[in-house]
């Protein structure tokens, strides 16, 4: 068989192999200078790296002691395969001509031979090697956690790095490993498949995937990606565990039987616990004509040698291998290297171990071999630079992986070696349909179906064989079990469709009492504006739950994101815009109709730029295709349900190592929470009438610590009823928050009878020239009378000298209005008299009363819950001028002095019914006495 799909599983055996230890003191194992006959290359030269478990095999000294080890072979392969790279390009005049490569062997971290740090360090090594040594470039690791780790530190410090044998998906996010690329695949098979199935018209298949092992893991959650990107169904999608025995292989078998899946995709490396969950499919038919398989590894026995015909291979037939397409062995620069390969092995077995290249050696070899070659292109394409400047920082930003995706390097697994735009191997995907010719000696069977890297081209190389002998691929099966979808037929519908009924009623509900009463006090102060758009994020909401009654598609699922996180931002964005409107009229002290409807229609457009934020994380989800339907079974039913996925691009060798879209939107939203806590301290010392925020503060966490309880309570297994019940109790009591109250003022309001209000003031309350009026009529004269007692304006242009006012009781300016018997002021004060300097800021007030007692005009004022009875001579002369300043005119001994000016700012308040007002009445008849 090729040899890169022959034995390259095993190594990988590092990361998930139980962990010995070892020590990480003095890590370098030597500095290796390099030889050259050529006189050239000693004018300059360069250190690179190599990165392996050296200690592991320093001792060995017979071949013996090499068979007693599992992985020591494979590391004395890696390390003659890189030098064997250096020796050749130190000994080609055309290849760096004037420079001498020297390499440094370090030790890295391995399943080691004494107690002491294990991952931790590769971290510490990479810090020693980055800091301490003047090196152009690294080659090695082993693992894929510890090479993480390794090409995350040396990215830091702008160090290109190789890797030859890693295959972990995360390896090629680009944003974490800038300067970390790899001549080995990198496991993404996602895109791949999906085309291949798409071709075949499959929409149903099954995923089972070694959680233990951390490659097999990520190669399955790509190809979840791309099957959910291209309207493909997961039927099931399974794990089992590597490291244990005791797999209930049956239990993820029945569960394919229930849904009837027909294709089977099996993520895990060979000579693993995957033989024997195909051993055991193998024994309830999961492997015959009517199923097709594929594997990223071929599931080989574990004590396969593998090489030659063995009985237990024969479920593998039919099977579909995917792999990256190798350098043919007939292909004339692999045949020299083979060659020379061969030759040193007969002078020296101990070092090279093996007569022909294989996965241990051909990575390392390609990996010198690029690395090189890309310093030699950048030297040769800047004549300016030096060899010694590849270690300085002006040129190591020039070095990143794309400065090796086409160096001319001739490599033995792609000729020419070519990097993606994700650092990885540029090699064509190919699937193989397993067969004894495969395993066979030779290893001559060749792919059906070939995918090109860059222009996505498939093409096919003959008709495959499938299991059985059939020439076109299976049914993808039918759905034998019941599928369970909520509907008016069963109580999770009904509660469904009960909830969503109640959050409309109460929706229009408040919508009607919002639009009716817009012109009152109690919905002018919550901004008629801003809470019709909190009423359109619960309908958003509550209409995003009728999905549910729909058998889920793509469409759908992307149809109730929308709907859903569309709505909570409505929710919560005109709270925060209400409530910096607040901040600012009290900030600014003023309630000039101009500077707040200029701020009210700012803030308004605040709710459509929150809204376009949402929007665009949204659209940006739509895109990426995170987000689709998936199937599971429960009590015997498929259910399928709408699931998140890990963001991945359209290309299959994304990096996957990004933020999910599902995380950006709880982000994004949980900074919307965070903005409305901080927009409730700005506003904590304002009224409840004008401000909500305090109250939310307190709810909305009660409201999402309830849903997250809900969430949890295992009261019913069909998903769907966790989640409507925590968005209903969101999306229907905010607004029952922020309009409820308001809807009781309003009911109450109108219940009160304006005739007994009247009666009431006319006949009790009324004070004309010292004198009370008990009478019960209302006539003409008096109603005159009183309105012109009650209702002030005053203006003055005129200043006074501030120490004039000091002599008087006080100083004060106010506007008082009565209207339409429910008494709305408009006032204001600033108190300027010493005695009272505890007021010496602007007050607002929410309530006034104008009279006369005893010879003295009585202006009895509440604000913020303090009464204030302020009293003024009856020689004072209030002035009725036109305009917008109020002023008190204090006559003195000089008649020719005036009073003080004051400008004011002006605010609302009103009794919204007859108890307030009799209320007040009666706070006022206590100051009289």
């Amino acid at each position: 068989m090729p040899f890169l799909e022959q034995s390259r599983w095993l190594f990988f055996l590092f990361s998930v192999y139980p962990v010995w230890c070892q020590t990480f003191i003095d890590p370098v194992i030597g500095f290796y200078p390099g030889q050259s006959m050529i006189p050239s290359k000693q004018n300059s030269n360069i250190t690179i790296a190599f990165l392996l478990p050296y200690r592991l095999i320093l001792d060995y000294t017979t071949m013996s002691e090499y068979d007693d080890c599992m992985f020591c072979s494979w590391i004395r392969q890696m390390d003659s395969g890189a030098e064997l790279a250096v020796e050749r390009i130190n000994n080609d005049s055309t290849i760096l001509p004037n420079t001498m490569v020297h390499v440094l062997r370090v030790q890295s971290w391995d399943q080691g031979i004494d107690p002491g740090d294990t991952m931790g360090g590769a971290a510490a090594v990479a810090l020693e090697l980055a800091n301490e040594y003047e090196i152009s470039g690294v080659v090695g690791e082993t693992s894929d956690l510890s090479t993480m780790l390794t090409a995350g530190i040396l990215s830091q410090f702008k160090i290109p790095f190789c890797g030859g044998v890693q295959n972990l998906p995360a390896l090629s996010d680009k944003d974490d490993y800038p300067y970390y690329f790899r001549v080995t695949f990198s496991n993404k098979w996602g895109q791949d498949i999906a085309l291949l199935l798409n071709l075949w018209n499959v929409k149903r298949v099954a995923l089972v995937y070694d959680v233990d092992d951390i490659e097999s893991k990520g190669a399955c959650m790509d190809i979840k990606n791309n099957l959910f990107s291209n309207d493909i169904v997961i039927l099931a999608n399974r794990y089992y565990h590597g490291l244990r025995s005791d797999n209930d292989y049956d239990a993820i078998l029945n569960e394919f039987r229930l849904v009837d899946a027909r294709y089977i995709i099996l993520c895990a490396q060979a000579w693993s616990n995957a033989y024997y969950f195909v051993e055991a499919a193998k024994k309830v038919n999961f492997t015959s004509p009517d199923h097709l398989w594929f594997v990223t590894q071929p599931p080989y026995p574990p004590d396969y040698d593998g090489g030659g015909t063995d009985p237990r291979l024969d479920f593998m037939e039919g099977m579909i291998y995917i792999a990256p397409k190798s350098v043919s062995p007939s292909d004339p620069a692999r045949s020299l290297i083979e060659s020379e390969w061969a030759r040193l092995y007969e002078i020296d077995p101990l070092k090279y171990q093996t007569d022909h290249l294989n996965w241990a050696s051909a990575g390392p070899f390609d990996c010198v071999g690029t690395l090189l070659y890309g310093f030699d292109k950048i030297l040769r394409n800047n004549p300016h630079y030096t060899a010694q400047m590849l270690t300085s920082p002006q040129l190591r930003n020039q070095l990143k992986f794309n400065a090796f995706e086409d160096t001319g390097f001739n490599g033995t697994l792609l000729n020419p070696m070519k990097l993606d735009s994700f650092g990885d191997i540029a090699a064509s995907t190919v699937f193989i349909m397993l067969n004894s010719t495969f395993w066979g000696p030779d290893g001559s069977q060749r792919p059906f179906a070939q995918i090109d890297k860059f222009s996505r081209s498939l093409g096919f190389h003959g008709s495959p064989v499938f299991n059985g002998g059939l020439t076109s691929p299976p049914n993808d099966g039918s759905i034998i079990m019941p599928v369970f979808i909520p509907s008016i037929y069963n109580y999770q519908g009904k509660f469904i469709i009960i909830l969503v009924a109640i959050g409309y009623i109460v929706c229009a509900g408040f919508l009607v009492i919002v639009v009716s009463n817009r012109k009152t006090t109690e919905i002018r102060t919550l901004h008629a504006g801003h809470t019709l758009v909190t009423l359109l994020g619960s309908i958003f909401i509550l209409t995003g739950f009728l999905s549910y009654l729909i058998p889920p598609t793509t469409a759908l699922c992307y149809l109730r994101r929308w709907l859903t996180w569309t709505g909570i931002p409505l929710l919560i964005s005109p709270l925060i815009m209400k409530t910096l409107l607040v901040y600012t009229v009290y900030s600014k002290k003023t309630v000039q109709k101009g500077i707040i409807s200029r701020n009210s229609r700012y803030l308004s457009y605040g709710n459509a730029v929150i809204l376009a934020g949402n929007s665009a994380i949204l659209a940006y989800s739509t895109f990426v295709k995170d987000f689709g339907p998936i199937a599971f079974t429960s009590k015997h039913q498929v259910i399928h349900k709408c699931s998140n996925v890990s963001v991945s691009s359209r290309n299959s060798n994304s990096s996957g190592g990004g933020v999910s879209t599902i995380t950006l939107l709880y982000l994004y939203n949980g900074l919307l929470l965070l903005s409305l806590g901080f927009a409730a301290l700005s506003t904590n010392g304002v009224k409840p009438i004008h401000n909500e925020t305090s109250l939310f503060a307190i709810f909305i966490p009660l409201f999402l610590l309830l849903a997250i309880i809900i969430s949890s309570v295992p009261f019913d297994e069909y998903y769907a009823m966790k989640q409507v019940i925590g968005f209903w109790i969101v999306a229907v009591g905010i607004p029952i928050l922020r309009i409820g109250p308001r809807a009781v003022q309003l009911a109450n309001s109108s219940s009160s009878s304006s005739n007994d209000i009247r009666k009431f003031l006319n006949s009790n309350h009324y004070w004309n020239n010292g004198k009370q009026t008990t009478s019960d009529v209302w006539d003409d004269s008096q109603q005159k009378s009183t309105a012109t007692t009650k209702s002030v304006s005053h203006q003055s242009r005129t200043n006074t000298n501030s120490k004039s006012a000091k002599n008087e009781d006080s100083s004060f300016v106010i506007q008082v209005n009565v209207m339409d018997l429910k008494m709305v002021y408009r006032l204001t004060y600033k108190l300027r008299y010493i005695g009272l300097s505890y007021h010496s800021n602007w007050s607002f007030v929410s309530s006034a009363m104008l009279c006369e007692l005893n010879e003295k005009r009585w202006i009895h004022l509440i604000s913020e819950d303090t009464h204030f009875a302020l009293s003024g001579t009856q020689r004072n002369l209030l002035v009725e001028t036109a305009g917008n300043c109020v002023f008190l005119q204090i006559p003195t001994a000089d008649s020719g002095q005036r009073g003080e000016l004051f400008q004011p700012c002006f605010m609302e308040a009103e009794f919204a019914c007859e108890a307030d007002a009799i209320q007040f009445m009666q706070v006022v008849d206590t100051s009289k006495s």
